[in-house]
């Protein structure tokens, strides 16, 4: 299977839909961002990143007036998102798992940016 296609998955959107919202609900990005109206979409995407194109869990914040950028809510972000994504793993068809976790790394965009990576 592909990434693309693995990334498109029914059960690997809900998954990630079900972490969004979980990001709202527990503050984290407010308190990465100091804004109330922001907004988080998680996919499994190619991305460019450090001049090259890869494929990535990316997690993009999209904020209107941003007040802070805070870096160590950003890891924490990060970090929440792909344990919360491991423990919906072992749910999805083999197939589908496998091409997830061939890609490069996952990363966390403010309004388009790169703020925290690990690749």
């Amino acid at each position: 299977m592909k990434f693309k296609d693995a990334a498109k998955n029914d059960d690997v959107v809900e998954a990630l839909e079900s972490i969004e919202n979980k990001l709202y609900e527990r503050g984290f990005l407010v308190s990465a961002t100091g804004d109330n109206q922001c907004n988080v979409y998680i996919q499994f995407k190619t991305f460019s990143f450090n001049d090259k194109e890869g494929q990535y869990l990316v997690i993009a914040i999209d904020s209107e007036e941003p007040s802070k950028e805070d870096y160590d809510k950003f890891r924490e972000i990060l970090n929440y998102v792909v344990d919360k994504f491991s423990d919906f793993a072992d749910s999805l068809p083999k197939a589908v798992l496998k091409a997830l976790e061939e890609r490069n790394g996952e990363l966390v965009t403010l309004n388009g940016n790169v703020v925290f990576a690990v690749d």
